[in-house]
């Protein structure tokens, strides 16, 4: 009976600790910044590591094209049977009874077969391509750095997707905060009301109404926190859940940022850097390389050949033993049009990319153009947000002070409260599409890395 009082005295202690706080049964939310939580994502990514695989791919197919040009040795065997006249039999036969002449009458024998056994060892070498060897080498580099350029667009993307995942999280932070301060304020404003009801200085209706303000505050920070929770388990997501943690506190990176650059050197940055540009103008490279290819059957080829041929007969006198070492050369003349059709095609795709590169810089000059002017007009805007936040809140103490002499009602009290909270939250908005605008611009000029503020 003792033993069954400790053990219950015991849970209480527990239970009694672990409501209070005293005694935590889980770990604290550890800190995830923006840096770790980008490295992360890239580290887990599937597509970056098939990507990986195959650039290791070409370099294997550019060391194949490399040892073609070394010599090889080839081996050749088999048994051949031919057909040859067998020993002849000649017979003198009479022309007639008087005829003292004789004709011969060859009388042959069943042909032989004579069967032979034969083998070769060749040593072979290409002395001369035409240039063909080079030109598949080139384009095998080629194609390696267009898949290098696919690996950092894959990056930037996702770079740009943790970046916008983690400024929501951070607007919705501010959009917390805010809401707080409106629930201190609004309780303050509801005792002042409940204090002046109880005196016969304000009516019940002024009391319920900023009662019913302060529970839409709370309903309203409630949905914010579900919401928090829905996009860090976005954020999670883009991380290949490779975070430990899966509850995390994030760092709010809600700032402001200007740019210095003009318009057109921000243009010239995406021309220059931007990963699409580049695969365009290496498929451009790889269809001249194509056409390389493509020519060099029409050009003169030379070939080191050596071999050793050994046969071995069923008849001694037939055995033949054979060496030869050489120098082939070869020359293709006329080709029916296929290599000119074919040259004829890369040109046409080569205009083809051509034209799409133009059409793809016309869109980066305007995407950047429009990032600039959205980034420069909230720029511009923010500074004006402040100093209405700042008239509002002075607006908001002095209605206060006037309800409190009796000279407005509580109405206006609430008005003005309600125009200090939204004034609030358009500032918040503005600068976290201010922040979409800045990544989004890094993104379009190919400068975005680890963060859009850095």
């Amino acid at each position: 009976m003792k033993k069954m009082k400790v053990i219950l005295i015991s849970l209480l202690i527990a239970v009694f600790l672990n409501q209070t706080g005293i005694m935590a049964l889980q770990e604290k939310p550890k800190n995830l910044p923006m840096d770790t939580a980008i490295k992360l994502a890239l580290a887990n990514n599937p597509s970056l590591k098939f990507f990986d695989r195959m650039m290791s791919g070409k370099n294997s197919e550019k060391l194949a094209v490399i040892n073609s040009r070394n010599g090889y040795f080839q081996f050749e065997s088999g048994i051949t049977g031919t057909t040859e006249p067998g020993n002849a039999a000649f017979i003198k036969v009479k022309q007639g009874a008087f005829d003292q002449n004789y004709q011969m009458n060859e009388m042959n024998d069943p042909t032989d077969t004579v069967w032979t056994v034969y083998g070769i060892i060749k040593y072979l070498r290409p002395l001369s391509t035409g240039g063909k060897i080079r030109a598949i080498y080139d384009q095998k580099t080629i194609e390696r750095r267009i898949l290098k350029n696919k690996k950092l667009q894959a990056e930037s993307q996702i770079i740009h997707q943790v970046i916008k995942t983690y400024l929501n999280i951070s607007m919705i932070l501010s959009e917390i905060e805010i809401t707080q301060q409106s629930i201190k304020v609004a309780s303050k404003s509801r005792e002042l009301v409940d204090s002046l009801v109880k005196k016969g200085l304000a009516l019940k209706s002024d009391f319920l109404n900023s009662n019913i303000r302060v529970l839409k505050y709370q309903e309203n920070l409630q949905k914010l926190r579900n919401k928090m929770k829905v996009v860090k388990k976005s954020l999670l997501y883009v991380m290949g859940y490779s975070y430990k943690f899966k509850d995390f506190t994030p760092e709010n990176i809600l700032c402001m940022n200007s740019v210095s650059e003009s318009i057109e050197k921000l243009v010239k940055k995406g021309y220059k850097n931007r990963w699409d540009i580049k695969m365009y103008k290496e498929e451009i490279k790889k269809i001249d390389y194509q056409i390389r290819e493509v020519k060099s059957d029409l050009k003169f080829k030379s070939n080191l050949i050596a071999s050793y041929e050994i046969n071995n007969a069923e008849n001694f006198e037939y055995d033949a033993n054979g060496y030869l070492a050489g120098v082939q050369f070869t020359k293709k003349f006329g080709d029916s049009g296929v290599v000119r059709n074919k040259i004829k095609a890369f040109l046409e795709a080569k205009k083809g990319l051509k034209e799409r590169m133009k059409a793809l810089k016309d869109k980066i000059r305007f995407e950047v153009t429009q990032s600039f002017f959205q980034v420069e007009n909230s720029t511009n805007l923010i500074p004006l947000m402040d100093k209405t936040i700042e008239s509002a809140e002075e607006g908001y103490d002095l209605i206060r002070d006037q309800y409190d002499n009796g000279i407005v009602k509580f109405l206006e009290v609430m008005d003005a409260e309600l125009e200090l909270t939204q004034a609030k939250q358009r500032r918040l908005i503005t600068l976290h599409q201010h922040c979409i605008n800045m990544s989004d611009l890094k993104y379009q000029t190919g400068e975005l890395k680890r963060g859009f503020n850095k």
